[in-house]
């Protein structure tokens, strides 16, 4: 299993370069599934659908978790967004565990680094 961990506040890797990958757990759960039946438990957490992905909100915890459809070429993955404030400005931390091939994963969180970029202009 693939885990990226990775801020806004990184500067984007180029667009060819493999990622670096983390130790461990990057989403505080074993695999992708775990992550989902964890927070399909939750009933403070909200369940989405968009476009085939499967979107949660945990605003306990300040989190968005996005899982990709079956035909996506990440599946299985779990990408956790965290909103943290420091110094009064607002970040993005992402976590990703990616259970695909290291390509499909890193064109994932490369994904994610480009959406965490348009929501930060």
């Amino acid at each position: 299993m693939t885990s990226f961990l990775f801020s806004i506040l990184l500067a984007l890797t180029a667009a060819q370069a493999d990622l670096p990958e983390s130790n461990g757990n990057a989403t505080g759960y074993a695999t992708p599934d775990d992550a989902l039946r964890a927070l399909r438990a939750d009933r403070t957490v909200s369940e989405s659908n968009q476009d085939g992905w499967l979107i949660f909100q945990d605003r306990g915890h300040s989190a968005i978790w996005s899982f990709p459809p079956k035909e996506h070429p990440a599946f299985p993955s779990a990408v956790k967004r965290e909103f943290l404030e420091r110094n009064g400005a607002v970040y993005v931390q992402t976590r990703v565990q990616c259970g695909a091939t290291k390509k499909a994963c890193d064109q994932l969180v490369r994904d994610f680094q480009a959406l965490n970029q348009r929501m930060s202009e």
